[in-house]
C-alpha cells in the first residue's frame, strides 16, 4: 500500500468520477444518501471520497470509497466534491474498498462481502482464504462461507440486485435454488413484485418440491396469493408426503385465498379440501350482491364491488 506522499487532496467535477468499479455495495440506501445530502447541505463535505486516477482515460476518477457521498453531492446539484486521489494499483483498491467498508462505512450485507471477497480470491489477483482472512482479520470459516455465497449466485440475481429489482434480502434466499430457478424467481418477484417475506417462503416451497411440473406449479400459485398465505401453503407442502404435493398444487389454491382471511384457515382448507372445490360464489336473490361461502368453515364472506 502506498503512503500518504502518494495521496492528494483536491476538489474534482463530479462528471470526473467513475462508479462502480471497486465499491463492494450492490445497492445504495436511499434514505441513507438523503440523509447524507442534507448533512453535507447544512455542515458541508466533512470526509474526503478515496479515488484514484483511471489507467486509460485522461481527466477521469474512479471512485474506492464514498459513492453514497457522491450520490448525495449530485442529489444537492453540486458541481465539485472534495476527494483524495490515491496512487493504487487494481488490486490495492479491491481490498481498500471493503477493507474502509468493513471499518467505517454503512455496514456491508453478506452478499456484497462474498461479491468482493470473491474478486480477490479469483482472477488476476488469486488470494488463497488464509490470506483474505488474515487481512482482513477473520475466520478462514467466515471467508469460505461468504465465497460460497457469491459463487452460489447466478449472474441474473446479481444483475437484478444492482438494478433494484431484488433486494439483498431477497437474494440471500434466492442464491440457495439452482441456477435455472434463481432466474425464474427473480422474474417472479420482478413481475409480481413479491415481498422479502414471500420471496422466502416461495424459495422454500421450491427446496421441497421436486418435479418440473411441481416447480412451474409453485411458482404460479405464489404469484396469486398473499404474503401470509403464501407461508401457510409452503408449509402445507413441506408437511406433506410426496406422494400428495401435486394433488395439493392442482386444487383451485388462489380460490381458496380470495375467502380465507388468516393464514390457519388457508391451510386448513388446503389440507382438507376435497377434488372438487369448497368454495363457491352465490348471489343473494333479494339484494344482488355476492358473496363467498366457505363450506368448510361455514362462513360466507361478502364481495364489495
Amino acid at each position: 500500500m502506498k503512503g500518504k506522499s502518494d495521496i492528494l487532496t483536491t476538489n474534482l467535477r463530479v462528471e470526473e468520477l467513475e462508479l462502480g468499479v471497486f465499491s463492494p455495495r450492490l445497492q445504495f440506501d436511499q434514505k441513507y444518501v438523503e440523509e447524507l445530502a442534507e448533512d453535507i447541505k447544512n455542515n458541508g463535505q466533512q470526509k474526503a471520497i478515496i479515488t484514484r486516477a483511471h489507467p486509460e482515460k485522461p481527466n477521469t476518477y474512479q471512485v474506492i470509497d464514498g459513492e453514497h457521498r457522491v450520490r448525495a453531492v449530485k442529489k444537492l446539484g453540486l458541481p465539485l466534491v472534495r476527494a483524495e486521489v490515491r496512487a493504487l494499483s487494481d488490486e490495492e483498491a479491491t481490498f481498500l474498498a471493503m477493507k474502509i467498508n468493513e471499518m467505517h462505512g454503512k455496514r456491508l450485507d453478506i452478499m456484497e462481502e462474498g461479491v468482493q471477497i470473491l474478486k480477490l480470491n479469483s482472477g488476476p489477483f488469486n488470494w488463497s482464504e488464509v490470506k483474505i482472512g488474515r487481512m482482513f482479520g477473520r475466520s478462514q470459516e467466515w471467508v469460505s462461507d461468504r465465497i460460497k455465497i457469491a459463487r452460489q449466485a447466478d449472474d441474473s440475481v446479481l444483475k437484478s440486485i444492482t438494478t433494484r429489482v431484488v433486494t439483498l434480502t431477497h437474494a440471500r434466499e434466492i442464491v440457495e435454488l439452482p441456477h435455472e430457478e434463481q432466474r425464474e424467481v427473480v422474474d417472479a418477484v420482478s413481475e409480481h413484485k413479491l415481498s422479502s417475506r414471500t420471496t422466502e417462503a416461495l424459495v422454500d416451497a421450491l427446496k421441497v418440491v421436486e418435479t418440473p411440473e411441481e416447480k412451474k406449479a409453485v411458482i404460479e400459485t405464489v404469484s396469486k396469493l398473499k404474503p401470509k398465505q403464501v407461508l401457510a401453503f409452503s408449509e402445507t407442502l413441506k408437511e406433506a408426503k410426496p406422494e400428495d404435493r401435486m394433488e395439493i398444487l392442482s386444487r383451485p389454491i388462489e380460490q381458496y385465498g380470495k375467502i380465507v382471511m388468516k393464514a390457519e384457515e388457508f391451510k386448513r382448507i388446503v389440507e382438507m379440501a376435497p377434488e372438487e372445490a369448497v368454495m363457491e360464489k352465490v348471489t343473494c336473490p333479494q339484494c344482488g350482491k355476492e358473496a363467498w361461502v366457505d363450506w368448510i368453515g361455514r362462513k360466507v364472506r361478502w364481495i364489495s364491488h
